[in-house]
């Protein structure tokens, strides 16, 4: 969404905007669908908006890295992208 957008770019982080056929290219990926997870290939990604518990074992199921609940303010995220980048980089 664009609140989140502007909460990472308020945060630095840089974000880039995928056209719904290709995910954005990047070194994590936050998407709201796991419908896209299957191409994401073995990018780390956080599933945002999740709803319940079906929703948690899908994404756990689909590779996710860390999700957020569904409610949750788009700045919580902000913690679990800087997490995932330090993982990374090591």
């Amino acid at each position: 969404t664009a609140d989140l957008r502007a909460t990472l770019g308020t945060a630095g982080i840089p974000c880039a905007v995928g056209d719904g056929a290709e995910p954005p290219a990047g070194d994590l990926v936050v998407i709201s669908s796991l419908d896209r997870a299957p191409a994401l290939g073995k990018r780390p990604f956080i599933v945002v908006d999740v709803g319940g518990p079906e929703h948690t074992t899908l994404a756990i199921r689909a590779g996710a890295s860390d999700m957020l609940l569904s409610g949750a303010p788009d700045a919580d995220v902000i913690p679990k992208i800087q997490k995932l980048l330090r993982r990374k980089r090591r």
